[in-house]
């Protein structure tokens, strides 16, 4: 039988947004609208950090309620080093999002699919190992500090 992969909880990134996003409109490909990253947290045995200012997510909507993530961050480790991490996924705008959303409430995990792959770059040494990592993460919408916000969990492929 082959062997399955596993799943390890590296961290729980909670990511501040801005209040207003940044809207671009149709596209060919859809409907997009920037998430300007304002800051956050990166809480973890392995990773542990805050999130710094300047990325973003380049969200597109399409016509069904789902929305294609283009998410590009840095994060400044506890002991200084920076890690850039960019991922790429779906997420289901379903009723009880945006009901969360127009309320400024979180949802939990399960109230909506949000998954992202996500991949680090660290140059250093302490933080190599990301750099020859694949991560998933399951999201979901969290006020934060900012009042806009998003929590995700995420894990190292085994």
């Amino acid at each position: 039988m082959p062997r399955v992969p596993g799943l390890e909880e590296v961290c729980v990134v909670q990511i501040d947004l801005a209040p207003e996003a940044q809207e671009v409109g149709a596209t060919p490909l859809g409907h997009r609208r920037v998430l300007e990253i304002l800051g956050g947290t990166v809480l973890g045995e392995r990773l542990s950090g805050r999130i710094l200012s300047g990325g973003a997510d380049w969200i597109l909507f399409d016509a069904n309620g789902w929305g294609q993530l283009d998410v590009r961050m840095q994060w400044r480790m506890d002991e200084g080093p920076v890690i850039y991490a960019s991922a790429r996924g779906v997420v289901e705008f379903n009723e009880r999002v945006l009901t969360a959303r127009e309320a400024g409430e979180g949802t939990a995990f399960e109230d909506q699919y949000y998954r992202t792959l996500m991949r680090m770059e660290a140059g250093d040494p302490r933080y190599e190992w990301v750099n020859r990592a694949v991560f998933i993460t399951e999201g979901r919408i969290s006020p934060g500090e900012t009042g806009r916000g998003i929590e995700a969990r995420t894990f190292i492929v085994t």
